[in-house]
């Protein structure tokens, strides 16, 4: 859910433009997330697998590289800041409410329940 928008300057290189940002309310470790619509308006070409972006100056083709290290470093920061959300939220959810029956028993719903649609016979291949 954002919480509004707001446009700023956005500097690539040599290159300026005024972007259109999102703003939420939800805990990260980035600063921003570049989309889709400032790549549109840099006409820039990005590779996750090199981790690089190319877009076209008036002194030609400009390069942005990444860090692999860097980007491991942001994923397991990231993963440990959700397990920290998801832990916090478990607590919360183990207060027992006002005037429910049974607050010490909960049901379970398996909701990763694997059925089997069709049998083979030993014989069959």
């Amino acid at each position: 859910m954002t919480l509004g928008s707001i446009q700023l300057p956005v500097m690539a290189k040599e290159i300026t433009k005024i972007i259109d940002f999102a703003v939420v309310d939800h805990p990260a470790i980035y600063n921003v997330i570049m989309g889709t619509p400032w790549l549109n308006a840099m006409q820039a070409v990005p590779s996750t697998f090199h981790l690089s972006l190319k877009f076209p100056t008036p002194s030609g083709v400009a390069a942005i590289w990444g860090c692999q290290k860097q980007s491991r470093l942001c994923f397991l920061a990231e993963h440990k800041l959700r397990q920290i959300c998801s832990c916090k939220r478990q607590a919360h959810e183990d207060r027992p409410i006002f005037g429910q029956k049974n607050p010490g028993k909960k049901q379970i719903k398996n909701v990763y329940q694997h059925k089997r649609i069709g049998r083979r016979s030993s014989t069959q291949v």
